[in-house]
């Protein structure tokens, strides 16, 4: 088994559930492995805390790490399945 994390970038104006809901459909539609396998998806955090970082200035790749509390949202999720 093998874990991803897949940051997509979803301004605040647009509609949340929706845009994860387009995408989460598109990469198990279009990825043969991730259709045809026992898989899951998991939504941690519906905003843009600590992603998106690049390397420009004061900013580096580094930057884009789990947040304690997207990792307690991840296993709250585990628990409730």
């Amino acid at each position: 088994m093998a874990r991803f994390i897949l940051d997509v970038m979803i301004n605040s104006d647009e509609n949340v559930q929706e845009i994860i809901c387009k995408v989460l459909k598109e990469v198990i539609e279009d990825c043969e492995v991730v259709a045809s396998t026992v898989s899951t998806i998991t939504v941690i955090d519906e905003t843009n805390t600590a992603q998106f970082y690049s390397r420009d200035g004061k900013f580096t790749p580094l930057m884009n790490k789990l947040t304690k509390q997207q990792i307690e949202n991840y296993n709250a999720e585990l628990e409730k399945r």
